[in-house]
This record gives C-alpha cells, sequence and structure tokens, in this order.
C-alpha cells in the first residue's frame, strides 16, 4: 500500500509539476503521497467494504491510474518571489548557517531521544484513548466510515473531521494492532517543517530565514506534543495548511491550474483532519477571495477560482461533514447554523459547552485568571518560540510599508490576525471550570495555524533587515532549547526524558549515520547488485526489528495499567464490552476494552438523545440493554470525583454480573453463566 501510494505520487508530480525543486517538490510529493494513503482507504469504507484486501485492491487500481497521468508541457518557473526587492547580499551568512544547523540538530535529537522513550510503550494521551484509536477499531470492525462512534456521555468527539485517524487507520489495519499508530505522525511533523520552510521561500524570504521560521513552530510544544508523544493527528492538519499555502503563493504568481489543484486539495486536507481546520480554512479562502478580486483579475475570475477551490476543498475533507449530515442532520455537530437568525441546522442543547466551553475573551478582563492559569499555559504550550513568533507579526507590519510586491505577505498577515481574532472566541479555548480554565495549553494548537503564517512572514520581514536572519536563526536555536527544557519535564509532556533516553537518541543518530554513508558508497559504486543486496538486507532488518518492536509492545501494552483493564486484556474470547459510567483523565479504559488485537466489540451503555449519547435515567432501559444486546463485560467508570460504586454498577450487579477486577476507577463485571 505505501509503495503504491509513494509510486503514485511520483509518477503523478514527476509527470504535472515538472517544475517543481528543492522543498517544493518534496512538499507535492507529501501532499499526494498522503491524499493516495487517505483514497485507498476511504474509497473502500464509502462503499461498506473496508478491508486488507480492498485496500490492496485500491492500491493497484491508484498505482495503474498514475502511469496513465499524461506529462504537462513544462511552463516557465514562475518568478521567485520577491516580496520587496529581494534579500539582502549576505543574508545568509555562516553565523545563521550553523546556528540554524544546531537547532535542527537538537530537535532531530530529541525526536530521537522521545522514540528511543516511547517506540515500544503504547500511548496514554486521552482523546488518542477516548475516540481517536477506537473509531478506527470500529472502523475495522465495520467495514465502513457511515457511523459515528462516541464513548463518552455528553460530548460528541466522534464528529470531528477525521482524515487524521484515516491516516492512522492506515497503519492500524494490516496488523490488526496500533503497535506502528503512534509512529504514524512523526514523518508528517517533519513535513510541516518542510512546508513552512517552502512557504517563506515562495513569500521572498532568504534561505536561512525561511529555515529558521520553520524551526520556530517545529521548536512550539504544541506541535511536538500532539505529533511525538500523543498521537493527536494535529501535525496532519498544519502541513496541508502549510502546502496548501505554498501553492496558493505560486498560482498567484504563475496563475498555473495545476498549482490552484494542490492548492484546494491540500487545504482540503486539513479541513478534514480538525475543527479548527475548518474554520482556519475558510478565513483563507476568504482572504484569497479579496486577494484576488483586489488584485484586478475581475471578479468573475475570481469566482470561477474560488468556486474551485471550495469544491477541491470539500473533496479532500468534505466527507466527514456529510457523514454529520447524513447520521444527525447537521454537517457540524453540534453546532446550531442560524446566520442572521435563519435556521439552517439546529442542534440540541450542549451541556458541557454551556458549562466548560469557556473562550479566551470570557477572560479578557480577569488578570486574576490570567496571572494564575493562562499565562502559566501558554509558557508551557507555545513557550519562547510563540513569543517571537507573535513579535514577528508585528514587526513583519511595520517593515509591510512600502515593500515592492508585498501582496502575499500582507495577505499572510491578514489570514493570521483573523485567526487568532477567531481563535480568542473559539468554546474550549480556556476551557474548564469557571473561573478556573485548565485546557488552555492543549487547547492553544487552534491558535497555531496563525503561527505558520506568522513565521513566514517573520522570515520574509527578517530578510530585509541587515543581520535579520542571523539574529532569526538566534532566537529560533534559543527557542529549540527552550522547548527541549520543556519537553524533557514531565509536568509538561507526561514523559520523562532522561539521560539514558539521550544517549540512545544519540545512538540511534550514529546508527542512521553510517547506513546514509553506506548507502552513498553503494550508490557511488554503481553496482547495481550490491544495490539490490543492500535493499533486501534492509528489509530483512526492518521485518525482523518490526516484529521484535510489535513483540516487545504486545507484551506491556497497558497492562498494569489499572487491574480491570489487565482483565479485559487478558480475555481472548473476542466478547462485547459495554462501557458504562464516566471516568477521569487516567488511562482510559475505551481502546484496552478492545483487546490486544482490536477484535472485541465495544459500545458505551447509554441512549442516543437528539444525536447526544446519554447516560441511562433507570435501571430497566440500563439492564434491558445490556441482556438484549448480550454483553459479557460491563466495564465501569467511577465517577468525577471518584465514588465507591456509581449506579451502573449497582444495576449490573443486581442483574447477576459479578466483579472480576476493581480499582478506585473501574470495576469490570462478568456477565453471568447461563444455566
Amino acid at each position: 500500500m505505501s509503495g503504491a501510494a509513494l509510486g503514485a505520487a511520483w509518477l503523478l508530480v514527476s509527470r504535472r509539476y515538472r517544475e517543481l525543486a528543492g522543498a517544493d517538490r518534496i512538499v507535492a510529493l507529501g501532499l499526494y503521497a498522503v491524499l493516495a494513503v487517505l483514497a485507498v482507504h476511504l474509497l473502500p469504507a464509502m462503499l461498506g467494504v473496508l478491508s486488507r484486501a480492498s485496500v490492496l485492491a485500491a492500491s493497484a487500481l491508484l498505482l495503474a491510474l498514475a502511469t496513465l497521468v499524461p506529462r504537462a508541457s513544462a511552463p516557465a518557473a514562475p518568478p521567485a518571489g520577491d516580496g520587496g526587492g529581494g534579500p539582502p547580499a549576505g543574508a545568509d551568512g555562516p553565523v545563521a548557517v550553523w546556528l540554524n544547523r544546531a537547532a535542527i540538530g537538537l530537535l532531530g535529537l530529541l525526536g530521537l531521544a522521545v522514540a528511543h522513550d516511547q517506540a515500544f510503550v503504547a500511548p496514554t494521551a486521552v482523546d488518542t484513548l477516548n475516540f481517536h484509536l477506537p473509531g478506527v477499531a470500529a472502523w475495522i470492525e465495520t467495514g465502513s466510515i457511515w457511523q459515528i462512534d462516541v464513548y463518552l456521555p455528553f460530548v460528541a468527539p466522534g464528529h470531528y473531521p477525521n482524515n487524521g485517524d484515516a491516516l492512522l487507520l492506515a497503519a492500524v489495519l494490516p496488523w490488526q494492532s496500533d503497535f506502528l499508530a503512534h509512529l504514524v505522525l512523526w514523518p508528517v511533523y517533519a513535513l510541516v517543517g518542510v512546508a513552512v520552510y517552502a512557504l517563506a521561500r515562495e513569500l521572498g524570504a532568504a534561505r536561512q530565514a525561511s529555515i529558521s521560521a520553520a524551526v520556530l513552530i517545529l521548536a512550539l510544544p504544541a506541535v511536538i506534543l500532539p505529533a511525538l508523544i500523543n498521537t493527536y493527528p494535529d501535525a496532519l492538519m498544519l502541513f496541508g495548511f502549510a502546502a496548501g499555502l505554498v501553492f496558493l503563493v505560486r498560482h498567484a504568481r504563475g496563475g498555473e491550474t495545476r498549482e490552484l489543484v494542490a492548492a484546494g486539495l491540500a487545504l482540503g486536507l486539513s479541513f478534514g483532519t480538525k475543527w479548527y481546520g475548518v474554520s482556519a480554512v475558510a478565513i483563507v479562502l476568504l482572504v484569497w477571495f479579496v486577494a484576488t478580486w483586489a488584485r484586478g483579475r475581475g471578479l468573475g475570475r475570481a469566482v470561477r477560482d474560488g468556486a474551485a477551490l471550495a469544491g477541491l476543498v470539500l473533496l479532500a475533507g468534505g466527507v466527514w461533514l456529510l457523514r454529520n449530515w447524513i447520521e444527525t442532520g447537521n454537517p457540524v455537530f453540534p453546532v446550531k447554523v442560524a446566520p442572521f437568525g435563519i435556521e439552517l441546522f439546529d442542534a440540541p442543547r450542549d451541556v458541557v459547552r454551556e458549562r466548560a466551553g469557556f473562550t479566551i475573551a470570557d477572560y479578557l478582563g480577569d488578570p486574576g485568571v490570567w496571572g494564575e492559569y493562562i499565562l502559566p499555559q501558554y509558557r508551557d504550550a507555545l513557550a519562547f518560540a510563540g513569543a517571537v513568533l507573535l513579535a514577528g507579526l508585528v514587526l513583519a507590519a511595520v517593515r509591510l510599508r512600502g515593500a515592492a510586491g508585498r501582496g502575499p505577505v500582507a495577505s499572510c498577515l491578514a489570514a493570521a490576525v483573523v485567526i487568532l481574532l477567531v481563535y480568542v472566541v473559539t468554546p474550549y479555548s480556556a476551557g474548564g471550570a469557571e473561573g478556573a480554565p485548565t485546557i488552555v495549553g492543549g487547547d492553544s494548537r487552534y491558535a497555531v495555524p496563525a503561527l505558520v503564517l506568522a513565521a513566514a512572514a517573520l522570515a520574509w520581514s527578517a530578510s530585509r533587515l541587515r543581520r535579520g536572519p542571523e539574529v532569526l536563526a538566534g532566537l529560533a536555536a534559543l527557542a529549540v532549547i527552550d522547548a527541549v527544557t520543556r519537553i524533557s519535564d514531565d509536568t509538561v509532556s507526561l514523559i520523562s526524558i532522561d539521560a539514558g533516553n539521550w544517549l540512545g537518541g544519540l545512538a540511534l543518530a550514529a546508527l542512521a549515520a553510517l547506513a546514509w554513508l553506506a548507502w552513498r558508497s553503494l550508490s557511488r559504486a554503481g553496482d547495481r547488485r550490491l544495490v539490490a543486496a543492500a535493499l533486501v538486507l534492509v528489509v530483512g532488518v526492518a521485518a525482523v526489528a518490526g516484529y521484535g518492536m510489535q513483540k516487545r509492545f504486545h507484551g506491556n501494552r497497558y497492562l498494569g495499567a489499572d487491574p480491570a483493564v489487565d482483565a479485559i486484556l487478558a480475555d481472548g474470547s473476542e466478547p462485547r464490552v459495554g462501557l458504562a459510567g464516566v471516568w477521569d483523565n487516567g488511562i482510559s479504559p475505551v481502546l484496552p476494552a478492545f483487546g490486544p488485537r482490536l477484535e472485541n466489540e465495544v459500545a458505551y451503555l447509554g441512549p442516543d438523545v437528539d444525536g447526544f449519547l446519554r447516560r441511562y435515567p433507570t435501571r430497566d432501559e440500563f439492564v434491558a440493554r445490556v441482556e438484549e444486546d448480550g454483553y459479557e463485560y460491563v466495564l465501569v467508570g467511577h465517577g468525577i470525583p471518584r465514588r465507591p460504586m456509581l449506579r451502573e454498577e449497582r444495576w449490573a450487579r443486581s442483574a447477576g454480573f459479578e466483579e472480576v477486577a476493581s480499582s478506585d476507577r473501574l470495576t469490570l463485571l462478568r456477565a453471568p453463566s447461563p444455566q
């Protein structure tokens, strides 16, 4: 499957985007490879026939179709974005070069240290276990995406755009195991940096300033943690967002249709990955439309291109809104859509949002909350890199006055400001109990698309200052040091990167360097037999290492986290497991309830009320559901705050269910033996 996706992407880019080189070419290859992976999984899933065989068949068909793509006549490459006379001579001085190399090396070493610590460890992040990977397991079970899987009462995570989860599916389906899922987003994290670099270069920034811009984005803990530790798909959203901007800028200069197609598909990838991707992409499209019209290309041209762009966005990311519309009658459930008082899509009352979905705007006049809750979380999540990027918005705005060719940079600044304003009023941007917003740091991810735009604009403005690239490279290096310090602190990352992990990372770096040198030597030798033998050796080593990795992974996958979880993992009979009650942010029981190989059938024992999953109000309803659907186990959470016994546990016991294992968080009950 991976070979077919990469092969199809290479054929498409080499034939239709022959003018691309360097970072732009890498961005295009990454974009079309990811889209190919999503396509060969989502098309069978949309037809209700998702399986290993159907994905392989779709992969073969895609590769065959890619061979039929005709070659495009290579147009003259559009002029490099000069944004105002181009960067000054000497902008890429040796100081900036070495500072950037050091920063990239330290970031790479951080990634390898995290890999050494986490490669054999199952993810424990709350969202990953509550809905990202459980949703993937449910797709595999049903062979379809035409369902909304929710395992928590009163909330609607199953209605999220799921392009990111579809990418996780690609790593889970072949093995019926999640042992590779938490590694999938690591290369996407690297692609984010390449795309930000390419965007800055397209705006006319100097090479080293562009590298520093990419380093600043990759040094944000709000980018590192989701991708490298938590297995959240935000990196995919950011890659699609930045890639779409790259091709929008190229299209603005050259007017090539193929650039508009790439931009639309990339923004669609972002649009279909996170809810804040939906709003960020919508803002970019609006700013792009106004800018296109203002450049004098005519309203008709702007409307035609805008319609094509919007259609491509929906093609690459709109299937999830269609699913929501079919299943709930509202594509953006649970948000009510009523512009100017005209109701388009209704939604039920969202009790959790009312009680905990506070926004940054709600606390703008409360310095006590800012000092105690908001600023400390910003320091951990956005850190020094975030402060530099926000300052870069101001610097770029100042440098913009009178600059030649400033249109694309001005558009980026306008979009960044609007995205930040929308972030400030977005529900849950200051989520938590009233007066105690505790998830500001985690949800600061909503502001990162604005920081991507700020990074590119900052690189552009720094390139026009005599020592700007050197200063920016120094700030980027400091940002990486700050990020490494914070990520190594287990109070921020929830994992501890100790000296052993850093030594392990160095060992991995040394092995990678030796492998690269060996490969270059073989390639220069020109003996194809040696190259082929080396490839066979690499595949064999990867297979052996992968087998050992999955054995080690499954040997400790969630074992010891909770007695109830241990008991359900030990049952190899593929039982039906019903979840009940509520659990706190310790180890979530949802993903473990699916069993070691994701073969158990899992559902939350609660009614659907107007699209929201609820808890049963009476014993009779609860027991009737358990008995009619034949659940072998009931796994009950002890509530928030924890209580000795919730009502669902009492009801299950009254129906003859017997305790198998229990802790202060969870209790596992087994159905009575048939008479």
